[in-house]
């Protein structure tokens, strides 16, 4: 991993972002890989076999089950970042703050440490990852038990968006802050590790 631990106020410490990070990029990368044989499935739509259906239905099940755990693991990336961000550079109001929304904590640890503000478009993208992991761990129903929504109807193309709205923040955090970049070359390198084996074992 990338992320182990570092030194912080005299014990190792684990630095549980870059794991949530990779974890995430290991399922965003098996769930292209899924998605690519569950395209080739597909192409056959027109003369199913009873194999084919219940293959296609196994795999559409697995594609799904890799994008939630994407989707929860990239919300908890940013959400254990700004905590630790706040932790390494000693923000008293931390502790008092520490139930606030994850928005409004990368809104107020950058100000209270460098002085300035993250632009406030890319804060408002997190609104569109934390809907969705909401919509993953609050059932809403709909007049009862059979009524429950299904959030679980998630694509390659909404994580892998939901990756840019991180790194996005992770970037323009790095804007304000400069100690932050190592953290953004990190997360190019776990993206580029996971997905770069992801695009070799689809051919």
């Amino acid at each position: 991993m990338y992320w182990e631990s570092v030194q912080f106020k005299g014990k190792r410490t684990s630095i549980k972002h870059g794991i949530y990070y990779e974890i995430a990029m290991d399922n965003l990368g098996k769930s292209i890989i899924e998605k690519s044989e569950y395209d080739k499935i597909e192409k056959k739509a027109a003369y199913y076999s009873d194999n084919d259906m219940g293959k296609s239905l196994v795999v559409s099940n697995a594609i799904q089950r890799y994008l939630c755990t994407c989707t929860v693991f990239l919300y908890l990336t940013v959400e254990s970042f700004i905590n630790f961000y706040a932790a390494i550079n000693n923000i008293s109001e931390h502790e008092k703050l520490e139930r606030k929304p994850t928005k409004y904590k990368w809104r107020r640890y950058p100000r209270i440490v460098t002085n300035q503000e993250i632009d406030n478009k890319v804060i408002e993208n997190l609104e569109k990852l934390t809907m969705r992991r909401n919509e993953l761990v609050h059932y809403k129903t709909m007049g009862g038990a059979e009524g429950i929504e299904d959030p679980t109807n998630i694509t390659v193309a909404d994580c892998e968006e939901y990756n840019s709205i991180v790194v996005g923040m992770f970037a323009a955090l790095a804007n304000i802050d400069e100690s932050v970049k190592a953290e953004v070359e990190r997360l190019q390198k776990t993206k580029s590790r996971f997905l770069d084996e992801a695009a070799i074992k689809r051919i």
